[in-house]
């Protein structure tokens, strides 16, 4: 008995290259499931605005591309949206085949109900449409590997141009603008389309158009940045979002993004403000901080005033103190050598005595005036300023319920006299 021994020997080389092999494999799928989605989603945007032609072009490239029966269901959504706007009697044939795909080729079909129902609706119009011919029989499913054309005549070459951005217009080879999405029947070939926006950049692309196919452009723009404008005292700090930016006065407005931001306007001595401000992209907005002196500020400054008085009367006090001490200088001196009578020697000790009084009320003032002139140039000098927010209801409430001021002449009249009497309210 002859055995027969077979060995496999496998190259190292293949067990490398295996597993990049897998997921260059995989991440092909995955960028094919992509571009069925791009399409799928294209398909959805045409349907929205009324393009079921370009619709259901959309929809059946993303079922070659991905075929999920729930695309199905969509197609035939299309189909019959198109047949009331045309009433080509294939248009009708061909949405109640893809209803059928739609029931025979989803497992648990979650809209057989709208399915069957429409259905109900269209398959009797198809005995009132000339040459509308039978109902086709249900198709069979197709295999994923061998998926059966859903065309039946030549494809249109058509682009589809859309932007997230609201409000946007798209100019297609220098054409007229019109709305986003815009869907077009073309030329093979290169094309220019030029998409704009309020408070976006106007961007310009060139597209290139496939024979028989839909060409989906999605193109996002850039926002342009919103600028701020800040009228405040010169050398005042400004905030945003908690970010120093600087001192006041800026050379030109801040470029920000859009949205809410939290604008902080500061400065020594000086009640600051802040207040959330939406910005709107495109467009200026001007912030205005008239900031007024803060308490600390008017009380450091009363007090530097009360400083220098005092110390104004301590030089008085002084100048009348030295007058004193001259005149007991002065009356000694006429008395020359001769011996002091109670008297004068009376009138010299009121003399001696009204100066030290006067002197004392000359340290005294000084001493204060020095004080507070201390005290108010360290008020000054710490007094980095509070931040309020500023309140714009409250504002606006209370500029509605403050009155004119009012007058009105009434006559009076009392025990002895008459006149008229002027009311006023404020």
């Amino acid at each position: 008995m002859t055995k027969l021994r077979l060995s496999l020997r496998v190259s190292p080389w293949l067990l490398l290259f295996a597993p990049i092999c897998a997921r260059a494999q995989t991440q092909a799928d995955e960028s094919v499931v992509v571009r069925a989605r791009e399409y799928f989603r294209a398909g959805a945007q045409a349907y929205t605005v009324g393009e079921y032609a370009a619709a259901i072009q959309a929809f059946e490239q993303a079922y070659a591309l991905a075929p999920r029966p729930a695309v199905l269901f969509s197609i035939a959504q299309t189909e019959r949206r198109q047949f009331f706007l045309a009433r080509d009697p294939k248009t009708l044939r061909r949405a109640i085949e893809m209803y059928r795909r739609y029931i025979d080729e989803e497992s648990q079909p979650a809209r057989k109900v709208d399915a069957v129902q429409a259905l109900s609706e269209l398959e009797p119009l198809l005995t009132g449409l000339p040459g509308s011919g039978s109902v086709p029989p249900l198709l069979a499913p197709a295999a994923p590997t061998t998926v059966a054309p859903l065309v039946q005549v030549a494809p249109r070459t058509r682009v589809m141009i859309s932007t997230p951005a609201a409000g946007a217009r798209i100019a297609f080879d220098h054409q007229t603008p019109s709305v986003s999405p815009l869907v077009r029947e073309v030329d093979p070939g290169e094309h220019l389309i030029q998409v704009a926006a309020p408070g976006y950049k106007t961007t310009e692309r060139k597209v290139v158009a496939v024979s028989g196919e839909l060409v989906t452009v999605d193109l996002p723009l850039e926002e342009l940045p919103a600028l701020l404008e800040v009228a405040a005292p010169a050398d005042s700090q400004l905030s945003i979002d908690g970010r120093v930016q600087g001192r006041c006065p800026f050379p030109k407005p801040i470029e920000l993004s859009s949205g809410v931001h939290l604008i902080t306007i500061s400065k020594n001595g000086f009640v600051g403000v802040s207040s959330e401000e939406t910005l709107v992209r495109g467009q200026t907005t001007v912030f205005r901080a008239p900031l007024r002196v803060s308490r600390q500020r008017t009380i450091a400054k009363f007090m530097l005033g009360a400083s220098a008085s005092a110390v104004t009367a301590g030089g008085v006090f002084a100048y009348f103190s030295h007058s004193q001490e001259q005149a007991a200088k002065d009356f000694l001196a006429s008395r020359g050598n001769q011996p002091l009578s109670p008297e004068d020697l009376a009138q010299y000790n009121s003399t001696r005595i009204d100066r030290d009084r006067i002197r004392g009320a000359a340290w005294l003032s000084v001493g204060v005036g020095v004080g507070l002139g201390v005290t108010g140039a360290l008020m000054l000098i710490y007094d980095g300023g509070t931040i309020e927010p500023i309140k714009k209801q409250e504002t606006q409430t209370n500029q509605g319920k403050r009155r004119s001021p009012s007058w009105l002449a009434q006559p009076t009249v009392g025990p002895g006299f008459a006149g008229l009497g002027l009311l006023g309210s404020f």
